[in-house]
């Protein structure tokens, strides 16, 4: 399915990666009126999302790969949380930073790798009448492929569901920061959908820039639909659950935000109601410096841990930024 190559150019997009992300945080945390430097930042997550893909590709060690971004996840998730106090004005210990996804993208690709193994392997066996190992490799493949649907949509399920929590032991502690919590994965469904774009049609721009789109459409009927899902904190899981997959299938808004609209009308709405959204539409822009240099060659080279570590490290400058030395300009 996916050709390996010999990855050359990853520490160039790797170094666009982290100066465009500095450059989003920048501007969500200092200068949160200077919109340019948010857009510049939409760059940032599809080449990450692309180094995710060929590194799960070209990794020697996959199990160690994953180890390494979960630890750094959660090393990263108290300067995250930190980072984000300085902007929502409040900590949210279960709005979760953005490897973890990239931690969930690795298990995600897996599982479809494992899966599409699996249905081929049972075509091969049908084919010399091995029945019995053919059906077990049916049987295995589908439930790969009802834990790949789960993996897709856990983002925003989750979302939906854990919304308004109230950790009571934290809000003890200082009620001024630690108030209600609402669940989140950075990038949720759609950075699992640009993942899995750059794995399937890697070095096959085309097809990449068709699974870019889709996964961007895709995020956007997803917030359409997230957006009119509010109902009452103690209606049951099932029923939120239902009622969000009933608004994206129908687009039929009758929220607060959508009340009785048409669709026309739900997508301009979204495009210019929800800045975001927005937004991240425009990291289209990150596709197309993906597509120009990923056949690049270069012979500079940046050790791997070094992106691990400027994550979680200029989250904290930043806020000892704006906290102590921001004011001493205003």
């Amino acid at each position: 399915m996916t050709t390996k190559i010999k990855s050359k150019h990853n520490d160039i997009l790797k170094l666009i990666a982290i100066i465009t992300m500095f450059i989003d945080h920048c501007g969500a945390i200092l200068f949160p009126k200077a919109i340019f430097l948010r857009i510049i930042g939409r760059i940032s997550f599809p080449i990450f999302a692309y180094m995710l893909a060929m590194g799960f590709i070209h990794t020697s060690n996959r199990k160690k790969y994953g180890v390494r971004l979960f630890l750094f996840a959660l090393i990263s998730q108290p300067a995250f949380m930190v980072f984000t106090l300085s902007y929502h004005h409040k900590i949210n210990p279960i709005t979760l930073n953005v490897m973890f996804l990239l931690f969930l993208g690795l298990i995600y690709l897996q599982v479809f790798e494992s899966m599409n193994n699996c249905f081929t392997n049972a075509k091969d066996y049908f084919s010399i009448s091995e029945i019995t190992t053919g059906i077990k490799n049916v049987i295995l493949g589908v439930v790969l492929l009802i834990t790949f649907i789960i993996i897709t949509f856990l983002p925003i399920c989750c979302e939906i569901l854990f919304t308004n929590i109230r950790f009571e032991f934290l809000s003890n502690l200082n009620p001024e920061y630690f108030r209600m919590c609402d669940f989140k994965f950075s990038y949720g469904t759609y950075g699992l959908l640009v993942m899995l774009s750059f794995y399937l049609f890697n070095e096959r721009p085309f097809l990449t820039l068709l699974g870019f789109i889709f996964a961007t459409l895709a995020d956007n009927l997803i917030d359409l639909a997230k957006y009119s899902t509010h109902l009452p904190s103690h209606t049951p899981a099932y029923k939120k659950i239902t009622f969000f997959f009933k608004e994206l299938v129908s687009l039929e808004m009758h929220g607060n935000h959508f009340p009785q609209i048409n669709k026309v009308d739900c997508i301009v709405q979204n495009f210019f109601k929800f800045r975001y959204t927005f937004f991240q539409n425009l990291s289209i822009m990150g596709l197309s410096v993906v597509l120009t240099l990923q056949n690049v060659k270069s012979s500079f080279r940046m050790n791997k841990w070094i992106a691990y570590i400027f994550y979680p490290t200029h989250l904290v400058i930043l806020y000892l930024v704006k906290l102590y030395i921001l004011p001493l300009f205003a």
